[in-house]
């Protein structure tokens, strides 16, 4: 599943993938304390990409999966997601722009 963070759809850093599974982890009091975390949930969001197996971790629950990406289309370069109100693809770089 794609998923949207701060209006950006989530691309693993490492293989460039844009399909993620969701997941859940806790975190230690003191883990959450050395972080800066103290206010923050004693359970993180994990999303695991589902080409190499990263996982990037997430203490903020504010993000929301494809399903709300309706305006968004596909790069006609690489097949990746064009978020709404932009203008290149965060995957390969191909732009409407003249």
């Amino acid at each position: 599943m794609r998923y949207v963070i701060a209006d950006k759809v989530l691309v693993c850093p490492h293989c460039g993938g844009d399909d993620f599974t969701e997941g859940s982890a806790q975190l230690a009091t003191a883990t959450r304390t050395v972080l800066g975390f103290e206010t923050a949930a004693s359970e993180a969001r994990i999303l695991i990409c589902g080409q190499c197996g990263r996982i990037e971790w997430f203490v903020s629950t504010e993000y929301d999966p494809e399903d709300d990406m309706s305006e968004q289309i596909e790069c006609p370069s690489c097949g990746g997601i064009v978020p709404s109100g932009t203008d290149t693809c965060p995957t390969c770089g191909w732009t409407y722009k003249a």
